[in-house]
């Protein structure tokens, strides 16, 4: 694949690669967006521009995401990203993608309003909500989809608002 342009990828529903650094006691991974690179740089090209975020080495392995990693974006009319998640196709493997991983929503004017993880289609663990302003409106932990535990409240001057205590999970 490495002899592929960002077209292709593009072309083919691609729109992350995973790099990986290659330094086997550093091993840092992460999530790039090929949004705004040119339709006819190659992926080798673009690997060979690239270095490690975390311990700054040359030499880094750079892998589409169609294997990996699905990322949805729903977009509000003008375009701006309302919801980017990750999913998987469910569990018969063809009849509908469900969100599986991280979860982000915005704002209009792409101001973060909440984050979490999704397992299965359903919220769990920690789960932040934020106000307009960007300040945090809530934190709390989801199981199977259910709130549970203590839940934390804020109000957009970021001042503390009455907690809520939810059942444990089973």
């Amino acid at each position: 694949m490495e002899g592929s342009n960002i077209a292709y990828f593009r072309n083919h529903g691609v729109r992350h690669v995973w790099v990986n650094c290659n330094d086997q006691s550093c091993n840092y991974e992460a999530v790039m967006s090929l949004d705004g690179l040119p339709d006819d740089l190659m992926l080798a090209d673009l690997k060979s521009t690239l270095r490690c975020a975390k311990c700054g080495r040359e030499g880094v392995d750079t892998r589409p995401d169609w294997e990996i990693l699905h990322i949805a974006e729903i977009p509000y009319e003008d375009g701006t990203i309302r919801f980017r998640y990750a999913r998987k196709l469910s569990a018969d493997g063809a009849t509908r993608w469900i969100r599986d991983g991280r979860f982000c929503s915005y704002y209009p004017n792409g101001t973060l309003a909440s984050e979490g993880t999704y397992v299965d289609d359903q919220e769990h663990g920690l789960w932040t909500e934020y106000h307009s302003n960007g300040e945090m409106a809530a934190r709390g932990h989801y199981a199977n989809g259910k709130e549970v535990g203590h839940w934390e409240f804020w109000s957009s001057d970021g001042s503390p608002e009455k907690g809520e205590d939810h059942p444990t999970a089973d």
